[in-house]
C-alpha cells in the first residue's frame, strides 16, 4: 500500500465528536468513506463521502473500500 492509501481508525468516546483532536475530527469531515456503529455515525458531521453502517454487510464494505482506491477512509470505533 503506498502511503496515500491508509484507513484511519479512531475511538470514539463518551464525549462524542466534540472530545475528539482536530486532526480526527479533520479525518473524519474530509473522509471518502465512513465506516461504524449505526448510533456513531448519526452522531457524526457527513463527511463529504459516503456513511457505511457496519453490520452482516461485509462484502459491501469490502468492496467500498477497494473502490476509495487512495481517497481517505475511516473507520469509527466505540470505546
Amino acid at each position: 500500500m503506498a502511503d496515500t492509501e491508509k484507513v484511519y481508525i479512531i475511538g470514539i468516546g463518551d464525549d462524542g465528536f466534540d472530545g475528539l483532536t482536530q486532526a480526527s475530527r479533520h479525518l473524519i469531515e474530509q473522509a471518502a468513506l465512513l465506516l461504524g456503529p449505526t448510533k456513531t455515525l448519526a452522531a457524526m458531521p457527513s463527511p463529504t463521502g459516503r456513511k457505511i453502517e457496519i453490520g452482516a454487510n461485509l462484502e459491501e464494505i469490502v468492496q467500498a473500500i477497494a473502490d476509495q482506491g487512495s481517497q481517505p477512509i475511516v473507520l469509527l470505533t466505540v470505546g
